[in-house]
């Protein structure tokens, strides 16, 4: 799978969710939190994601997730940099009592959404 948003190095490192049917992939939480670390600086705001544990040696989504939208009046580059510290803050902080090895999706975009103002 390849996406011009996610920086093309970390691509190798995330897992295919096609043996759930998702075109998509996940990344262990130290692979996503470094995805999130190379975003600053480009524009590129995480909306949100979801967190997958492994059932039965195979990720499946456990229903945990996170999402951010603007604030009104918010500008582009202020919600951007807003989301990669609630997408790290999420990440580095999940934990479940069963201490299954985690992944994650991120949902990310470089264009503005709803409310967020682009700088003038």
């Amino acid at each position: 799978m390849s996406h011009p948003l996610f920086p093309p190095q970390f691509l190798a490192a995330g897992i295919s969710l096609e043996h759930i049917g998702v075109a998509n992939l996940a990344w262990r939480r130290e692979d996503a939190l470094s995805i999130i670390e190379a975003l600053h600086g480009t524009g590129v705001a995480v909306l949100g994601g979801d967190v997958l544990d492994t059932a039965e040696g195979h990720l499946a989504y456990n229903y945990s997730n996170w999402h951010i939208e603007p604030q009104p009046h918010e500008l582009w580059p202020a919600f951007v940099g807003r989301s990669h510290r609630l997408a790290t803050e999420y990440i580095a902080a999940y934990r479940q009592p069963d201490n299954s090895a985690y992944a994650f999706t991120l949902v990310l975009t470089d264009v503005p959404v709803s409310s967020a103002a682009s700088p003038s």
